[in-house]
């Protein structure tokens, strides 16, 4: 990572640059604009980028990265890329699916930070729509999953694609 961008040590000895860059807006930018967000900030000298699976962007995202590495502006390992666990993901079975998705969606190998976006839990298979504008009761759409195994589950490193741990 660039010498002359400032960085707090994590933890795990690795490090994650204070200031990121947060991608989540309301209405979403055109994939074009996003795009291009994420490759000025780069270019300014922006080295932590902010996604998540509920963004919808994650694709967007990682294109902008990989042609700053295929411009030879950056390399992967210059920018600490951090997404997130979609709360639809909690139950322990399905959260390297999600991971694996992330990483799919980001054309990455791997991510720097990879965090639980919410401790709530809804039911697997939820249609996203549903929990912003819920259909019915909305206590129908939690599922009783403990955060603490949602966690023990993201540790696994033998299994993880995720490069820092906290």
């Amino acid at each position: 990572m660039a010498s002359t961008v400032p960085t707090v040590v994590l933890s795990s000895g690795n490090r994650m640059p204070f200031l990121g860059l947060g991608t989540f807006q309301l209405p979403p930018p055109k994939p074009e604009q996003l795009i291009d967000a994420v490759k000025v900030a780069i270019d300014v000298g922006y080295r932590h980028i902010d996604t998540a699976w509920g963004y919808g962007n994650e694709k967007d995202v990682g294109q902008a990265i990989k042609e700053k590495i295929a411009e030879g502006k950056i390399k992967r390992e210059d920018v600490f890329v951090t997404t997130k666990l979609f709360l639809t993901f909690h139950r322990p079975e399905h959260v390297h699916e999600s991971m694996m998705q992330s990483l799919g969606s980001l054309g990455l190998d791997y991510v720097d930070l990879y965090l639980i976006h919410n401790p709530m839990c809804l039911k697997y298979g939820t249609n996203p729509s549903e929990i912003f504008q819920p259909i019915g009761k909305i206590e129908d759409l939690y599922d009783d999953v403990d955060y603490v195994d949602t966690w023990k589950v993201s540790e696994n490193k033998s299994m993880s694609p995720i490069h820092s741990w906290l």
